[in-house]
């Protein structure tokens, strides 16, 4: 059912805060939300428009181990160009 909803709506959108969805959920370590979206075919290198922060390296600094792991064997990336800091 969860996959149903969140494939009917846009889960690139970003929040006032430049993040993704993918982005949140990494961060907060919701890991089955995590999966459910890449069942779902988003994209793991969703970055934030202001900071161009990736969800891999959001859930490497909340120390996240799982989300982490899940997103290495979908070969998230670690950070991407065009930002830097």
């Amino acid at each position: 059912m969860f996959i149903m909803i969140i494939t009917r709506v846009d889960i690139e959108l970003q929040d006032m805060y430049s993040q993704t969805l993918l982005l949140r959920v990494a961060r907060e370590a919701q890991e089955t939300v995590v999966k459910q979206f890449l069942e779902a075919d988003v994209n793991t290198n969703s970055q934030g428009r202001d900071c161009g922060w990736v969800p891999l390296l959001l859930a490497t600094k909340n120390l996240h181990e799982a989300v982490v792991k899940i997103l290495l064997e979908q070969l998230a990336k670690f950070s991407l160009k065009g930002y830097s800091e």
